[in-house]
């Protein structure tokens, strides 16, 4: 059975992965702060999905299998098992 922060990693995991940026809503408070977010950047989870919508859009990559970056906010949320 999977932890809290096992499920929370998981589903960072498949919503980056997919580009699905709204299920990000899920893992963000309702007072969350991009505080690198460009001006006139929406506050709260809306402003966040709308970055990162816009940055895949820009970049348009598609990103097969796993990306680094994933396994490294797995580590962060989840405690290595000994």
């Amino acid at each position: 059975m999977m932890t809290p922060a096992e499920r929370a990693a998981r589903h960072l995991e498949t919503v980056l992965h997919n580009h699905d940026f709204e299920g990000l809503r899920d893992l963000l408070t309702p007072g969350f702060a991009d505080h690198s977010a460009p001006p006139g950047t929406p506050p709260g989870p809306d402003g966040y999905v709308q970055v990162r919508t816009r940055g895949a859009q820009r970049q348009r990559v598609r990103v097969p299998g796993h990306w680094p970056a994933i396994r490294h906010v797995h580590d962060a949320l989840v405690p290595r098992r000994r």
